[in-house]
């Protein structure tokens, strides 16, 4: 297998492989569990031992403090743009999470359940930095609703 690496496959040849290797998984270990269930036994030692994972707002933000800055490992120093760190802190998670459970998962402009939902800033993310993470701030809208908004995109309509 490795002699052949960086070599040109014909069409013909790369069918073949494809063939072969239909319903096979990347896993060595996964053939000799197929149909099998767990035991009464261990289905009781894998509950005693997830009893002790709450995952609560509070430790999120603590595991996201812990791995910030350059104690994470894909740190490069400090070259990711200001917004886009607010956008992918846990606070912005918090907060789309908090309007969607407001709204109950539901499209404030159509009614729809069940699709793409977007949190939506009210007032602009870009220019009312203290209205950021106020829920009420927020609103669910279906992508479709969301695109027609005034200020979707840098759009800014309104200004």
């Amino acid at each position: 297998m490795h002699g052949n690496k960086g070599k040109k496959q014909t069409e013909k040849h790369k069918k073949r492989i494809s063939i072969a290797n239909r319903g096979k998984h990347n896993s060595p270990n996964t053939e000799f569990q197929k149909g099998k269930k767990h035991t009464e036994k261990t289905i009781e030692k894998i509950k005693i031992a997830r009893a002790g994972y709450i995952i609560t707002d509070e430790w999120r933000r603590k595991m996201s403090k812990a791995h910030k800055g350059k104690k994470s490992h894909f740190w490069k120093g400090g070259i990711t743009p200001m917004n886009r760190a607010l956008r992918n802190s846990i606070e912005f998670r918090l907060w789309r999470e908090a309007v969607f459970a407001r709204d109950n998962w539901t499209c404030q402009e159509c009614g729809k359940r069940g699709v793409k939902l977007n949190a939506h800033h009210i007032k602009s993310f870009a220019y009312y930095s203290e209205l950021r993470f106020a829920i009420d701030n927020g609103i669910t809208l279906c992508k479709d609703c969301h695109k027609l908004t005034d200020n979707y995109k840098k759009q800014n309509k309104f200004l």
